[in-house]
């Protein structure tokens, strides 16, 4: 997954949810007022995990194609063996 998937996801989203979209805001924007170390530490911690998780999907995504093209040489070694 690219980050061009993630921002389009994400918008699509928004524009889809917008009243959703807006209560996450209106209750962010509290949380951030009255409880500003609270919510840095929470916002680190989402940052942290979403980075984490993306790394993941991206070796994922890596070891999928590479284990793709060795089944696919292996079909086209096997093809000119016969």
């Amino acid at each position: 997954m690219d980050i061009k998937e993630i921002y389009d996801i994400t918008i699509a989203f928004i524009r889809c949810h917008t009243i959703i979209v807006i209560c996450l805001g209106a209750a962010l924007s509290i949380f951030i007022y009255y409880k500003p170390k609270a919510m840095s530490k929470i916002m680190m911690l989402a940052v942290g995990i979403g980075i984490i998780f993306y790394i993941i999907s991206l070796i994922g995504e890596s070891i999928f194609e590479g284990v793709q093209k060795k089944e696919e040489m292996g079909y086209k070694t096997k093809r000119l063996i016969d």
